[in-house]
C-alpha cells in the first residue's frame, strides 16, 4: 500500500536527470560535481510537491503534477537540441516554436492530472515502479565505471617503478619540462586539404624559435583519455594495463590513475621537480589538483561544467538564449550561471593568463596544460575575443549548426590559439636560463574523418632534434626525450594508430604528403 499511496516517483524523477547525465559523462566528471545539482533538484522537487499538496489537498495528485513538471523541465533542452539538427527540422526551429508546444503539453497535462484523472492509486504505483526502474542503469554505470584511486602520492611512488630510472647528467642543471596538449589540433596537411587553411606561417615561426615539427605525426589513439595516458606513460594502453597488474592494481578500474599519476610526473617529482597544473572544469579527470602549483578559479558560487551541461539540457536553455541576445559581458559570465560555451571561453582565457605567470616559477618544474580552444564549442574569434554568433555552438553538444560554421569556428579558434602559443613559447625561451623541454601536441584529430588520428606535433629540446623523426607518435615522444635528456635507454616502439578504443584495426596513412614512396 505504501508503494501505491506514497508518490516516491517525485524523488526518482528528480534524481534521474542528474544521475543519467553523470552516468553518460562519468569518465569526464568528478562524482562530487553531481552532489550540488542533485541536492538542488531534490529540494526544488520537494518544495513544488509540498506547495501542490497544500493547493490540491491530495498527495497522489500533487505527486503526479510535480513529476509531470519535472519531466517537462528536464526534457526541454534535450528536445530543443535534437529537433534543431539539420536532419530533422533544421537550425531555424527555435524556442518560438518549441515553447508553444511545451505550453500546450503543460495545459493538457494539467487538465488531465488535476480535473480528469480520478483513480490515482494505480498510476501512483506505476510511476513509482517506472521511476525506480529508470534509476537502475545509470546507478550501475556510476558505481562500476567511477575511478577508484587511493592516495595519489602513494600511487606515484609505486607507479614510478614502471619506468626506467631517470639519470640526468649531474653536472648540468635540470631543464623545465612543458607539455601543452591542444585538444583536436590537426596536422598542417589536413588543415590545408580539409579546411583550405595554410598553417605554415605558424609552423615556420616555431621552427625559427628552434622547434622540430613532426610533419607526418599521428596520435596512437582517437580519444583524449587514451591519448593523454599513452603520452605521459610512453606505452600503449595494453602495456600500461600489464604494468599496473604487476603492481597489484586492477588494470580495468584503475588504468586512468595513470593520467594524474603518470610515470613521467612521478619520476620527475622524485628528481625534485615541482608540478604545475591548471583547473579544467569540463574534463575533471584531467585534473592534477594535488600539484604543488595548481591554478584554479576562486569563485564559490560559479557553476561547474557538469552543472552547466545539466542546465543546458533543461528548460534553462531558454534563459541561455536570452543571455546570448543580451550579450552578457565576460566579467558577468565569470561570476554567474552562464551557458557552457561562454564559460569555456573564460576558462581558456584564464588558462592562457595562468601559463604566462607559470614562466616565472623557479625551476625545475613540470608544466602540464590541456588546452581546449579547438574542442567544441568554438568560442574564439581570431583576435581571441568571444564569438557572439550562437550558430557556432547552439546545437546539442554545443555543435555548430552546419559544416560551414564548423570549419569557420575551428579555423577562427585555431588562429587565436596559434597567436597565444607563439607568445607563450617566446616568453618561455626568453626567460629560461636552462634550455627547456617543450612539447606542443594535439591529442587527436576530428572524429569520423580521415584525419581522426592526425595531430600537430612540435618539440623544443636542449641540444637540437636528434632522435626525432617526421612520423613520431606520442608513445615514443618521451622515450626520445628521456633518452636524450635524462639518461634512460628506452627502445622505440612501433608507431601504431588506432581509430577507436580497442587496440584493433590500426589505420594507415592517407595523406599524399606523408606516404612513403
Amino acid at each position: 500500500m505504501v508503494w501505491k499511496r506514497v508518490p516516491l516517483h517525485v524523488l526518482w524523477f528528480a534524481i534521474y536527470p542528474v544521475l543519467q547525465l553523470l552516468a553518460v559523462n562519468i569518465l569526464e566528471t568528478r562524482l562530487t560535481d553531481a552532489v550540488r545539482p542533485l541536492l538542488v533538484s531534490l529540494a526544488a522537487a520537494l518544495l513544488v510537491f509540498a506547495v501542490l499538496s497544500l493547493i490540491l489537498r491530495n498527495v497522489q495528485r500533487a505527486g503526479m503534477v510535480a513529476t509531470f513538471l519535472l519531466v517537462l523541465f528536464f526534457s526541454y533542452g534535450h528536445v530543443y537540441g535534437f529537433v534543431r539538427q539539420e536532419s530533422l527540422l533544421g537550425a531555424g526551429f527555435g524556442h518560438r516554436y518549441l515553447l508553444p508546444i511545451y505550453a500546450a503539453l503543460f495545459a493538457a497535462g494539467m487538465w488531465l492530472l488535476i480535473w480528469k484523472l480520478k483513480d490515482l492509486l494505480p498510476l501512483t504505483g506505476v510511476l513509482n515502479l517506472i521511476g525506480a526502474f529508470l534509476l537502475i542503469y545509470p546507478l550501475y554505470q556510476v558505481v562500476t565505471r567511477a575511478d577508484f584511486t587511493s592516495e595519489q602520492a602513494e600511487q606515484r611512488a609505486r607507479i614510478a617503478t614502471l619506468g626506467q630510472e631517470l639519470r640526468p647528467d649531474p653536472g648540468q642543471p635540470l631543464p623545465d619540462v612543458y607539455v601543452f596538449l591542444i585538444d583536436t589540433y590537426i596536422r598542417a596537411d589536413y588543415l590545408q586539404s580539409d579546411f583550405a587553411y595554410d598553417n605554415s606561417p605558424f609552423l615556420d615561426q616555431l621552427r625559427l624559435l628552434g622547434f622540430y615539427i613532426a610533419d607526418c605525426s599521428r596520435g596512437n589513439y582517437y580519444g583524449t583519455r587514451r591519448a593523454v595516458a599513452n603520452l605521459l606513460n610512453f606505452d600503449y594502453i595494453s602495456g600500461l594495463k600489464a604494468g599496473l597488474a604487476s603492481l597489484g592494481y586492477d588494470p580495468e578500474k584503475e588504468i586512468w590513475t595513470l593520467i594524474p599519476n603518470s610515470i613521467l610526473r612521478s619520476q620527475l617529482e622524485q628528481l625534485g621537480y615541482q608540478t604545475v597544473a591548471y583547473e579544467n572544469p569540463d574534463f575533471p579527470w584531467l585534473l592534477f589538483s594535488d600539484a604543488e602549483h595548481y591554478y584554479a578559479r576562486p569563485e564559490v558560487f560559479a557553476t561547474t561544467g557538469f552543472e552547466n551541461l545539466l542546465l543546458e539540457t533543461s528548460a534553462f536553455r531558454v534563459v541561455f538564449s536570452i543571455e546570448d541576445r543580451l550579450g552578457s559581458s565576460t566579467e558577468e559570465m565569470a561570476v554567474s550561471i552562464t551557458p557552457p560555451y561562454q564559460r569555456r571561453y573564460q576558462n581558456d582565457m584564464d588558462t592562457f593568463a595562468w601559463l604566462e605567470e607559470t614562466v616565472r616559477i623557479p625551476g625545475p618544474k613540470f608544466v602540464y596544460a590541456h588546452l581546449l580552444p579547438l574542442h567544441q564549442p568554438f568560442t574564439h574569434a581570431p583576435d581571441c575575443s568571444l564569438l557572439t554568433d550562437s550558430n557556432y555552438y547552439s546545437l546539442e553538444g554545443y555543435k555548430p549548426v552546419n559544416e560551414q560554421y564548423f570549419r569557420d569556428g575551428y579555423v577562427s579558434s585555431l588562429e587565436c590559439t596559434n597567436a597565444k602559443m607563439l607568445a607563450l613559447v617566446t616568453e618561455i625561451l626568453q626567460n629560461s636560463d636552462t634550455p627547456p623541454v617543450i612539447v606542443i601536441m594535439g591529442d587527436h584529430g576530428i572524429e569520423n574523418t580521415r584525419n581522426a588520428t592526425s595531430i600537430l606535433n612540435a618539440y623544443y629540446l636542449p641540444g637540437g632534434s636528434e632522435g626525432l623523426y617526421p612520423t613520431i607518435s606520442p608513445v615514443n615522444s618521451f622515450r626520445v626525450i628521456l633518452n636524450r635528456t635524462f639518461g634512460t635507454d628506452y627502445s622505440l616502439l612501433e608507431d601504431i594508430h588506432y581509430p577507436a578504443k580497442e587496440e584493433t584495426n590500426p589505420t594507415e596513412e592517407t595523406s599524399p604528403a606523408c606516404l612513403t614512396p
